[in-house]
């Protein structure tokens, strides 16, 4: 039996989209370190190889090594955008992780009410044709006109137009439910429960706002971006001021 709680789970530990974010999430966190980090420094060598060994002249050589130093703040800053970015980017994964329950939801309720008006609709197929067998044989001994069979088999031919939109309408569920778990449109799925309890009090509206803008992961997404935003325009700034750049060499060929 599919049930709402093991789609939602499902769904989230298969769907590549909150593997990306997640994916995205871990890059965002390891470039603090790389942001306030000097770059690599350079060594570089040179030499001569017709003075090795040479009786005129010295065995000729040189060695260097450089390092770039930013300017004053450069780094700092760098260094906040990055972990602001990066607490961004996990709010990000929670938003995903709830857009995909929201979603497997949605599906799972669809399917559920098809699959209970499919059940409605052979009930009322059964109880149909029982009317209409005794409207033949009322009809058949004259206490009642044929157009009470007549009404019988317009309303079957409804209910059986009904049963194809549903059917239709279930494979639509079922594929959406497929997709969500990155399966097969057409894959065969269980049957939902036939019932469902879900007593669940609301509270009032102004609560529920308070509470959306503190909890919605997505609102807390976009106010770690702001934040970034002024390390990165104090950054900007600091741009048009040069780095230094220390070089050290030992040359022989002088």
């Amino acid at each position: 039996m599919l049930s709402l709680e093991r789609l939602i789970a499902e769904v989230q530990a298969v769907h590549p989209s909150l593997e990306a974010m997640y994916a995205a999430w871990q890059a965002a966190s390891q470039k603090y370190l790389q942001v306030i980090s000097l770059d690599d420094p350079m060594f570089g060598a040179t030499f001569a190889p017709a003075s090795c060994g040479s009786r005129d002249v010295e065995s000729a050589y040189a060695i260097e090594a450089s390092q770039k130093i930013p300017w004053h703040g450069k780094r700092a800053l760098r260094g906040i955008a990055a972990s602001w970015e990066a607490d961004s980017a996990s709010r990000d994964v929670e938003t995903t992780r709830q857009k995909l329950a929201e979603a497997a939801e949605l599906a799972f309720w669809d399917y559920y009410v098809v699959r209970r008006q499919l059940d409605l609709n052979e009930q009322n197929n059964v109880i149909l044709k029982a009317f209409r067998d005794n409207a033949v044989t009322r009809y058949e001994t004259g206490l009642v006109t044929q157009q009470d069979v007549l009404q019988a088999d317009i309303e079957l031919a409804n209910l059986e137009q009904r049963r194809i939109e549903l059917e239709r309408m279930d494979r639509v569920a079922s594929g959406r439910i497929n997709v969500l778990l990155c399966r097969k449109p057409t894959d065969p799925l269980p049957p939902p429960p036939k019932s469902l309890v879900r007593a669940i009090e609301l509270p009032n509206q102004d609560l529920l706002l308070t509470l959306a803008v503190e909890q919605r992961p997505d609102v807390s997404a976009a106010a770690a971006r702001r934040s970034a935003e002024p390390a990165k325009f104090a950054l900007a700034y600091k741009q048009y001021y040069p780095d230094a750049e220390l070089f050290g060499r030992y040359d022989t060929f002088w």
